[in-house]
Order: C-alpha cells, then structure tokens, then sequence
C-alpha cells in the first residue's frame, strides 16, 4: 500500500530510541557500543570535514555496524571466523530490509584492512566505523586512551587509514569528546544529531519495517504476522473509508503491535500444542510488554491501536478488558486484522485455515459481540486482495531469506578466497547490484 503521509507520527530522534529499546533487550552490550562507536564516527568525520551526506551514510553505518552479530549463539560469537560472518550478515540484513542500502556495503567493511584494499568507495568509510570500533573495545576494556592510541599508530597503514589515525588522535584528545564519553552525553549529542536531519515519509515507513523486521532474528513467525496484520489492517481501513493518514497509523500499529513477545521465551512462542494456564498467562503480557517498549516514543493513538488488539467488545479480552465504548474504531480494526492474520497463516500449533473457515470463524465472533462488524464485512467483501496479500508477504519472506541464505554463502566463500590471494582483489564483483 502506497504511503504518503505519516512522516510526523513519530519523531526520528524516538525512533532510534526504540530500536535503543527493542535491541536492548536482545544484548544490552551491543547498543552501548554502536551508539558510541556511531558517536566516534560523527566526530571523526567532522575533524575530517566529511560532507553532510557522506557524514550521514557513516554514522547511521556504525550505529547498526554489528546488527549482523544479534541473537546469534555463543559458538557463532566464538568463532574464527566471527569478523566475516557478522560483517557479511549485517550487510544482507540492512541491505534488504532497511532504507539503509548504501550504509550496508560499509557496514560489510568495518573489518577490513587499510593495506588489502577493496576497489569499492564504501571501503573507505567501512575503515572509519574500524578504528572508532576498536577504539570503543578498548575503552570498555579499561585501557588507558593513550595506550589504546599507541595501538591505533603501530597500525597506522596496516589496519588503518593514516588519515583516519591522524584525525582519530585529534578526536580522542578533545576535552568535550572526552567528557562527552565518560558522562554518558554522547547518547544526547548522537540524538540531536539524529534530530537535525530530514526524513523522507518513505524512509520512516522503511525503518518502521526495519524494525520489525528484526524480530525475525528471534521468531519468524512473529515477524511475518505483523507484516500481514499491518498490510490487512490498513487495507480493512481504506475499505472502511478512512483517509491515508489513519490507514497510516493503522499500518505503523500492526508493524509494532508483538514487539513485546521478544520477551516471551521461544518454548512458549513456538509450543506445537495448547498453551497450558500458566504458559497462556505469560504470553498474555506480551502486549504489556510492547506499551512499555514503545511509551513515550509512540503517539499515544498508534500505541493504543496496536495494544488493544487482543481486547473484545464485549469486554473479554486483555489485558484492560476494555468495551466497545472504550475503545475507537481502528483500535477494533487492528483486532480483526491480528484475528485473520492468526487464521490465514500457518503456525507451530495449526494449520493455515482456508477463507471459508476464516470467515465463519470471524463471523461467529461478530455474532457474539466480540469484533467490529463493519470491519470483518470489509473484509469478506475484499477477501481475494486480502488473502492474497497476506499470502504474498509469507511466500516473499521465505523467497528472500533463502535468496539471503545463498547470497550469505557465496560472499563468504569469496571474501575468505580474496583474503588468501593478493591485496586489492575488488570484492565489488561479488556485491548484488541494488
């Protein structure tokens, strides 16, 4: 569905506090050092008078240089091979799920070395996100910043560009970068940073998918069914009669509806069986959970549509056991867009259920008071587009993880072939074309 409103329902600064948030709670450790390492970025560009736009590419490319390495295990962690692999699957990630297409080639080479050479233009910057990486690990691994500069000058033109090793020097001896770091103030510099720049409506839209999309990293389920749910509640509300902006915020509150189950264990999220009472209480928090991760950061009427959509207009459902009077009607779309999403698909406990079945299912739920009306006719009236886009979204998930999977394979085998052959062999050949 085509989007050109929205821009101002969230403000950029929040959306990069919510992915703060949502990244938090899958490793703490990583956000603390890409916020810094982003932060270290900026101020090296400045000393080095990067342009604006070059300046940008760099610092969103550090703040999301090790997404590759989330919710991965201790073996992958551990491994020889963990530069590459994160490297490498950072870059896919970003590549195809962010707005972030250009940052995702320097985010492949923030582990390169400055004297094996790639012939691409995105190897300098990825040179840039390496030293203030390095720089950051051996802050946090309590060396004294003259020593770890001693470091950074023994691989001035072996590990790192001189230029970047001359300015680095500079940056790290600047009494405000200083205190900036130590204070904590680099997360509010890198946040008005973030404020000062301009977002297209279709880069916040793309983020927004961004975000959701990470959750795949944990369960693929979870992240395929928000995807549906915001398609099919927007579609629902557009059938309704509602404008842009509203099918918008419908569409925005689905993406973010199940950021809570991040905190749900997998063994409960994934059960092939009925939860049994104590498993169905723990996964009822799960829209408690996204309020909290999305307050004060989302517009109070997305949040509320995307976490009432387990409450009834009858009152049975939760977590407030809120009525139909409570409650508006897009808060009620969400509801029977989350319910079709849940039936149409296939899960670890079910079957995908055909449109007749779907139907009659909704249908019995309208009689007995408990979803909008209005909203399942919508549906029943539109249910081929519906269907279809809902299967769509699936079928095209599962085409691009295992166009990724392959993709993953060849650049590794390439990059490590390059590495044993000769400096300068240009992994750009490699590099899918976007």
């Amino acid at each position: 569905m085509k989007n050109t409103s929205g821009k101002n329902l969230i403000k950029p600064s929040n959306l990069w506090k919510l992915f703060e948030r949502f990244l938090a709670v899958m490793g703490s450790n990583y956000v603390d050092h890409c916020v810094r390492t982003a932060y270290l970025v900026l101020k090296l560009c400045e000393e080095e008078r990067i342009d604006p736009i070059t300046t940008r590419k760099a610092v969103f490319a550090a703040y999301f240089h090790d997404i590759g390495s989330i919710g991965k295990s201790d073996e992958y962690l551990l491994s020889a091979d963990y530069d590459l692999l994160h490297s490498i699957d950072g870059y896919l990630l970003l590549r195809n799920k962010s707005p972030l297409k250009e940052a995702a080639k320097i985010v492949l080479y923030h582990h390169c070395s400055f004297n094996r050479p790639i012939l691409d233009k995105y190897f300098l910057l990825g040179l840039k996100i390496a030293i203030c990486d390095r720089l950051d690990d051996w802050e946090r691994n309590h060396i004294e910043y003259e020593t770890a500069l001693d470091h950074i000058r023994d691989q001035s033109g072996k590990a790192f560009n001189p230029l970047d090793v001359l300015a680095i020097e500079k940056v790290s001896k600047n009494n405000d970068v200083r205190y900036d770091i130590q204070s904590g103030k680099y997360k509010d510099v890198l946040n008005d940073y973030i404020s000062s720049l301009s977002f297209s409506k279709k880069s916040i839209q793309g983020y927004l998918s961004m975000l959701s999309s990470l959750f795949e990293i944990y369960n693929d389920t979870t992240y395929n069914h928000s995807k549906t749910v915001a398609a099919s509640g927007a579609l629902l509300a557009k059938y309704m009669g509602y404008g842009e902006v509203d099918c918008f915020k419908t569409f925005f509150a689905g993406l973010i509806h199940d950021l809570g189950k991040i905190f749900i264990p997998l063994s409960i999220l994934d059960k092939p069986g009925k939860l049994d009472p104590e498993e169905y209480e723990k996964m009822k928090m799960h829209v408690v959970y996204s309020r909290t991760l999305c307050k004060d950061l989302v517009p109070y009427e997305i949040l509320n549509i995307a976490t009432y959509h387990h409450e009834r207009l009858d009152g049975s459902g939760y977590p407030d056991q809120l009525r139909h009077n409570d409650m508006t009607e897009l808060e009620e779309i969400m509801q029977v867009a989350d319910v079709l999403s849940a039936l149409l698909a296939r899960r670890s406990y079910k079957a995908e259920y055909p449109y007749e079945l779907t139907r009659d299912i909704l249908l019995d739920n309208v009689e007995k008071g408990r979803l909008n009306k209005r909203a399942v006719q919508a549906f029943i009236d539109n249910h081929e587009e519906v269907c279809k886009t809902a299967n769509d979204i699936i079928i095209d998930g599962y085409k691009e993880a295992s166009r990724m999977e392959g993709e993953r394979y060849k650049l590794f085998n390439e990059i490590k072939a390059n590495r044993a052959r000769m400096p300068g062999m240009p992994l750009s050949n490699f590099l899918k074309k976007k």
